[in-house]
């Protein structure tokens, strides 16, 4: 099409419509639960396997192949969570089903409008479902899917149910607009918004900040912190305000007011002086403490700082420890179902029981 007009509005959406894996399934219409996804998944034909180095194409197989065992190309083995991953991602439907409904909506385009999207289904999906869905159920299936077709060629003028795409939008638009008021919790000015402290002091925080931790619904539960360190020696040589002792008192004062909080955290690896012995410290610690968001960097000497002038560690152990951090705790919420799902017995129940239960709890 280049250098010539596509006489499309979206000529992106309609190859996206006509990607073999991708388009509105007619499932999708059809009472769709999370278990009749779970066996749409499973039907699917694979697009390509990666054993080790090696890549094989699927074309051949389904992923219940795979579970069962029949793909002479890779020995017959069995499906790993990272085999799983990679199918579900090489799936572009415009809906797919995780712990979260993720929907196909827009990309290339300003960051007022991405931020947009999410807000005008938060505001439909959880604020105002239940009229929202008194309009959808009234849509005829079979029209539906003509809409979906004829829009990438015709925008707002594509015809549904006798009224145009723009009736509909403007119509939706109103009512996610009502449900993001629904939900929402207004300020003293009559403003709405939410309140995430990010990059704390922890020397900053106080009795006041306590109680609106406990008692502010627009602050939510999660708080990063600049600590840096977690070993006293090198927290005083970083000339930061706090110690160790007053971390561990602080996060368990906020755990009391609030038992859902979560921590996140900044730290430098390799500050001049550290040794390993202290570097561990901070490892220990931040599992102690169940910091679960880091941001980690290695150490990187300025001209003039006190710092510099101290003894630096060497670049590679810098490097090394920063990453051995994030390696450490980024990874730890998958460990617990790991060996548990290299057993490909446990695929059907995996599928049929435990993602399913978590679909439904979250």
């Amino acid at each position: 099409m280049k250098k010539k007009r596509s006489n499309y509005l979206s000529y992106r959406s309609k190859v996206w419509q006509n990607t073999s894996r991708g388009g509105l399934p007619k499932l999708f219409f059809e009472n769709l639960d999370f278990e009749k996804y779970a066996d749409f998944i499973i039907d699917f034909p694979i697009l390509f396997i990666q054993d080790k180095q090696n890549y094989f194409s699927g074309n051949k197989y389904t992923f219940k192949d795979f579970m069962s065992g029949k793909i002479n190309e890779i020995k017959n083995r069995l499906p790993t969570e990272r085999d799983l991953s990679l199918h579900l991602s090489t799936i572009f439907t415009e809906n797919r089903l995780k712990k979260y409904i993720e929907l196909r909506s827009m990309d290339t385009c300003g960051w007022d409008c991405l931020c947009a999207g999410p807000a005008f289904n938060v505001g439909m999906l959880y604020g105002n479902i239940d009229e929202v869905y008194e309009i959808i159920s009234k849509w005829n299936n079979d029209k539906i899917i003509n809409a979906y077709f004829e829009a990438p060629q015709k925008g707002f003028q594509t015809q549904l149910m006798g009224k145009d795409l723009l009736y509909w939008a403007s119509t939706l638009l109103d009512l996610s607009r009502k449900g993001l008021e629904n939900r929402d919790i207004l300020n003293k000015n009559k403003k709405n918004f939410r309140l995430r402290l990010s990059s704390i002091d922890a020397a900053e925080i106080d009795e006041k900040l306590l109680c609106l931790v406990k008692d502010d619904p627009r602050l939510m539960p999660h708080f990063h912190f600049s600590l840096q360190s977690l070993n006293d020696l090198i927290l005083k040589r970083m000339k930061r305000r706090h110690n160790v002792s007053q971390i561990i008192s602080l996060f368990e004062k906020i755990r009391t007011v609030c038992p859902s909080v979560t921590y996140g955290a900044d730290f430098i690896c390799g500050f001049p002086t550290e040794t390993e012995e202290m570097f561990f410290d901070t490892v220990s610690l931040v599992k102690k403490l169940k910091i679960s968001h880091l941001h980690v960097f290695p150490y990187s000497a300025k001209d003039g700082t006190p710092a510099s002038r101290m003894p630096q560690i060497d670049l590679y152990q810098r490097r090394k420890r920063a990453k051995l951090l994030r390696e450490k705790f980024n990874g730890r919420l998958k460990k617990a179902g790991k060996n548990w799902l290299n057993d490909g017995k446990n695929w059907y129940r995996f599928f049929r029981c435990h993602i399913l239960e978590s679909f439904n709890n979250a």
